[in-house]
């Protein structure tokens, strides 16, 4: 019994060693079946290859020149070097007119055309206009100003009356905010940056709150209540 027993236990020793010689020999083949048993492979290496074919076809496209019936575009002319857009020159000359106490109450009109600038408006005397003028031939990139101001003798009253009125406006908006002076009511007339306050009231301190108040509007010189009644005085 036992000679027929090793004789199986060899038995089995040769078959394992003959399938694990098979599977070496399986091993070292070339391609290797288990690789391309239904061509995955191959259709991977074709879609690889089909892909950098078409890379290079989009790079020789996008490298290729622009057809000869297209003309190119004209390139802009480069500005002359110190040239400004000319909407940044008339915000520039306004600001410098403003900063010029002989300028700032006048309205004065700028157009800009290439490196030449139009003044136009109203101002009070020579003096004035030749120094809105000067101010204008500085602005950067200006060559020549063109003068179209107008000078007006009784130009400087007439300001004066517009600010006057202005200031009246003003006093009376802020009376309109108490009601202590609302029910007041005065009058309120300014001449050069005075008011003058009329009407009636029967407590002095109600006249001191509208002094106050219309002092606190600028351009207000004084304020004058003379004019008001004091009711329960004789």
């Amino acid at each position: 019994m036992k000679p027929a027993r090793m004789d199986l236990e060899l038995l089995v020793l040769a078959i394992a060693m003959g399938l694990i010689l098979a599977e070496t020999v399986d091993l070292m083949a070339w391609p290797p079946r288990a690789a391309v048993p239904d061509g995955s492979a191959s259709r991977s290496l074709q879609a690889i290859t089909t892909g950098s074919v078409h890379q290079t076809g989009r790079s020789v496209a996008s490298a290729s020149p622009e057809p000869q019936g297209q003309a190119p575009k004209p390139e802009e002319p480069a500005k002359p070097e110190g040239q400004n857009k000319p909407s940044s020159v008339i915000l520039t000359a306004k600001l410098i007119f403003m900063a010029d106490p002989r300028l700032f109450p006048y309205d004065i009109e700028v157009e800009i055309t290439g490196d030449k600038a139009v003044l136009s408006g109203k101002v009070a005397s020579t003096r004035d206009k030749l120094a809105a003028v000067s101010a204008a031939r500085k602005l950067r990139g200006i060559a020549t100003v063109v003068d179209r101001l107008e000078v007006v003798k009784d130009l400087n009253r007439t300001m004066a009356r517009q600010r006057d009125e202005i200031v009246t406006r003003y006093v009376k908006e802020r009376f309109a905010k108490s009601k202590t002076l609302q029910a007041a009511d005065f009058e309120v007339k300014t001449e050069d940056g005075v008011v003058t306050l009329s009407g009636k009231t029967r407590f002095q301190v109600i006249l001191l709150e509208a002094a106050e108040a219309a002092r606190e509007v600028p351009g207000v010189r004084a304020v004058r209540t003379g004019d008001v009644h004091l009711e329960g005085e004789e």
